[in-house]
């Protein structure tokens, strides 16, 4: 316990002055503004809700300084400032490179125009200079190291969805900060597909049916974590996708999210071909199904993902 703090400390301490100012500020607005419509949405496609009469569990959201462990444990053994600096700097290196590049195409012309300021004539070593310097900085084998370990690290990395006792959802502003630099996102996208995947892991779980049943908690704590992962990955899809008139590239957010997540977030991507219709129908009822077995594999879910797809078509209309 005592080792994870001190990762935590290690790590606060070292990415914290490398962040926006209005980093925190940013999360929190957007949890206040997206919460609501995001809840609706999950609640719509799953037909679960998190209270009745006698139940009152809205899972609180949280917004919280620091890590997931393994993300603190990650930058914590990196314990270099200027290095995260250029890994939160990675998409503006990756954009000076191409503009650096594009002037360099384009200076034949450029070179000779009456207008060129008279400080830009001669330029072109200065921009092979720059160019040079731009891309060896963003290629650094010690940045594509670490972005590598954080793809490796399967677990979420920047949300929590805490249960067992005194469930809550806890969003990391730090660690969507530092992801929406490396990444190129915006932090409010960001911070929206994060929201929506915490979220629907506390739907899936303590949702309540039409029945006021809910997934156990040891049937959840032992269901295979392609099923779990691969749920709440299905929801965030469609939750952004939902959202496009509000938040029109959220969904993107989301499939760039996709590129750096272990294979465990991809497990959705396998459940249906092009050609199925209506897999949230399918997906609503499968996890039904699964919430009264308890402990379901991944084996069990695909098989019951099949037999709903199969029940499904039969009552279709020829």
């Amino acid at each position: 316990m005592e080792q994870k703090a001190d990762f935590q400390e290690r790590a606060i301490a070292l990415i914290h002055p490398e962040l926006p100012a209005n980093a925190e500020k940013t999360v929190a607005n957007t949890i206040r503004h997206y919460e609501d419509a995001v809840r609706r949405q999950i609640r719509s496609e799953t037909g679960l809700r998190l209270s009745d009469a006698t139940l009152k569990n809205n899972v609180p959201v949280r917004v919280v300084p620091g890590f997931p462990f393994r993300f603190a444990q990650l930058i914590s053994d990196n314990d270099d400032a200027v290095l995260w600096r250029l890994i939160i700097m990675k998409r503006q290196l990756d954009a000076a490179c191409v503009g650096v590049a594009s002037l360099l195409q384009n200076w034949s012309r450029l070179e000779h125009w009456m207008n060129l300021p008279a400080v830009a004539r001669g330029g072109a070593p200065t921009l092979e200079s720059a160019r040079d310097i731009v891309q060896c900085l963003r290629t650094l084998r010690q940045t594509d190291k670490i972005i590598d370990e954080l793809r490796q690290i399967d677990e979420d990395v920047l949300g929590a969805y805490w249960h067992g006792h005194g469930e809550r959802i806890e969003i990391y502003w730090m660690a969507i900060a530092l992801f929406a630099g490396m990444s190129g996102l915006n932090i409010e996208d960001l911070t929206v597909v994060v929201l929506a995947h915490e979220v629907a892991h506390a739907y899936t779980h303590l949702g309540l049916d039409i029945g006021s049943v809910y997934w156990s908690d040891d049937g959840f704590q032992q269901t295979d974590r392609f099923v779990k992962e691969g749920l709440a990955q299905f929801y965030t899809s469609v939750v952004t996708q939902k959202l496009r008139d509000r938040l029109p590239t959220a969904f993107v957010a989301y499939e760039t999210l996709l590129k750096y997540q272990s294979l465990t977030y991809h497990a959705h991507e396998t459940w249906f071909t092009a050609t199925v219709t209506k897999p949230q129908e399918i997906v609503r009822f499968a996890l039904l199904q699964a919430r009264e077995i308890g402990k379901v594999s991944d084996v069990e879910w695909r098989g019951l993902l099949e037999t709903t797809h199969l029940q499904l078509e039969k009552q279709r209309p020829a």
